[in-house]
Order: C-alpha cells, then sequence, then structure tokens
C-alpha cells in the first residue's frame, strides 16, 4: 500500500513540475546526488502512526502516513523561484489524493534547510489519513462465509432489533 501511494505521489509532482526530476528516495535528502541540471524534488515516506480503534472489538484503525518532499534547487532564480515551486508543491498535493491514495493529503510543515555547493534545500512535510484494516482469516474455514460477511460496510438497525444475515437476506 506504501509502495502505491508513493508511486501515485510522485507521478502527481513529477506533472505539477515538469522541469525537475521528480523520484522517491529512501535515504537522507542530504545524501541525494543531484545530476539533474536544474534541481530534483525527491519523496521519502516517513513512517505512519496509528490511532486507537472505532469499536473496542473491531481492529479498524485510523492511519497517518507522512511524507517528506525535498526540493533541492541549483538556481533559485531560474526556471522557476524557489518560492514558487514551494507553492507548486503545495497546489499539487494540498487536499490531493482522495481517489488514487484512499486519504487527502494535507500540509503540515514547510522549510528552508539549507544552502550547500550551490544547491538549495526545501522541505515540505504532508501527511493523509487512511483506515487501516486488518488481514482476516476465513471463518470456521468456510472462505465463501467471510466473502459474504466482508461485503457489509455499514449496517444501520435500530436499538432493540435484530438483524439476520445470511443466505437470501
Amino acid at each position: 500500500m506504501i509502495a502505491a501511494v508513493e508511486t501515485a505521489l510522485v507521478a502527481r509532482l513529477a506533472a505539477a513540475l515538469p522541469e525537475l526530476a521528480v523520484e522517491a528516495y529512501a535515504g537522507p535528502p542530504e545524501d541525494y546526488k543531484l545530476t539533474h541540471p536544474r534541481g530534483a524534488l525527491i519523496t521519502r515516506y516517513e513512517g505512519s502512526a496509528f490511532a486507537p480503534p472505532k469499536a473496542p472489538d473491531a481492529m479498524i484503525q485510523p492511519r497517518t502516513l507522512r511524507w517528506r518532499l525535498t526540493l533541492l534547487l541549483r538556481d533559485l532564480r531560474a526556471p522557476r523561484r524557489a518560492y514558487e515551486a514551494l507553492e507548486a508543491v503545495r497546489l499539487a498535493v494540498q487536499n490531493w489524493g482522495r481517489a488514487e491514495t484512499g486519504g487527502a493529503f494535507r500540509m503540515l510543515a514547510d522549510a528552508f534547510e539549507g544552502a550547500e555547493h550551490g544547491v538549495w534545500r526545501y522541505s515540505v512535510t504532508v501527511s493523509h489519513t487512511l483506515v487501516a484494516v486488518p488481514a482476516v482469516e476465513p471463518i470456521d474455514g468456510d472462505p465463501a462465509l467471510l466473502a459474504r460477511v466482508t461485503r457489509i460496510t455499514a449496517i444501520d438497525v435500530p436499538l432493540g432489533e435484530t438483524v439476520v444475515v445470511g443466505e437470501g437476506a
């Protein structure tokens, strides 16, 4: 799931900043070898946090994933200014991702991280929340029963009434 989100995020950012190299990079941004003549935008998954389950007997939990997007720019003036590049990143990801990744991205922070050897580095931290659903084993060894049960997404039952789930129900 993380790899699929990362792939969608990289594609979205590459479309928004075509003048830069855009790629996933798992290492520290300061170790990235910048070879592109203008600069790069690298994405890095930083981890996630799980909220308590929504119900005591259901292990379905909100999971918030954090991503660090790092701009590495050789020139602060062209083809885009650094601030314009930061805004392009924000506009590309803020509130994007519901259909593509399962949760809309939120902006958390951006910052100037420094300049070294003619490369200016800025970071943007974003997050999005998904629903973490555990793997489920077949009920009493019956995979068909599991398939029927997992198709139910929500049931609204008045207090005190009984619902029977089964064939023909």
